[in-house]
């Protein structure tokens, strides 16, 4: 991984596949190097990443996206809590090589923007989930991140169903307006 480091400070044996602004490749990009056979004759090679094509369904929009990921784009994926929460909480200098996720990314934040009547801050939502102790070793201890909570209604039922019924009480509580006891 050093060398990597290295090789990525001078910009030799790096280089971005043009198909990654199509595509979620998470910072992966094209290795080249040498071959060396058993007479330690050298051949020029080089690595491509590892591509899939994908479908994922975005509740935030409420419709499937079709993009080409990278394998461990789909880690992040996954870590993240889904599709929806990789797009919304990767700092912006991750997802800066895809304009596909830049353009997903605008899209989902008017979609926040319109459906929950809050301006979409990235650092101030983290801060709050640190602060209640939702986030630790960025996995969220329930079955949804906080954008699936607030977008529950748009889930399908059984994971709704899934998380334990405190959370969902805080949840409506929270969302609930105050009433002024006199």
């Amino acid at each position: 991984m050093a060398s990597m480091n290295f090789l990525h400070q001078f910009g030799r044996g790096l280089s971005t596949p043009h198909r990654a602004r199509r595509g979620l490749y998470a910072g992966r990009k094209i290795l080249s190097g040498n071959t060396i056979s058993f007479s330690h004759r050298r051949s020029h090679r080089k690595w491509n990443p590892n591509v899939h094509p994908m479908t994922f369904h975005s509740h935030l929009l409420n419709r499937k996206i079709q993009i080409r990921t990278t394998a461990y784009a789909l880690r992040c994926i996954d870590k993240y809590g889904g599709i929806d929460a990789y797009i919304m909480f990767s700092p912006r200098r991750k997802l800066a090589d895809s304009d596909v996720a830049l353009g997903l990314r605008n899209e989902m934040e008017i979609e926040y923007q319109q459906t929950t009547g809050k301006q979409w801050d990235r650092r101030q939502l983290i801060y709050e989930q640190v602060m209640r102790g939702d986030r630790r070793r960025g996995r969220w201890p329930y079955d949804l991140t906080p954008l699936q909570l607030a977008f529950k209604d748009r889930l399908p039922a059984p994971i709704v169903d899934s998380v334990p019924m405190n959370v969902v009480e805080a949840l409506e509580l929270a969302t609930a307006p105050t009433q002024v006891t006199e």
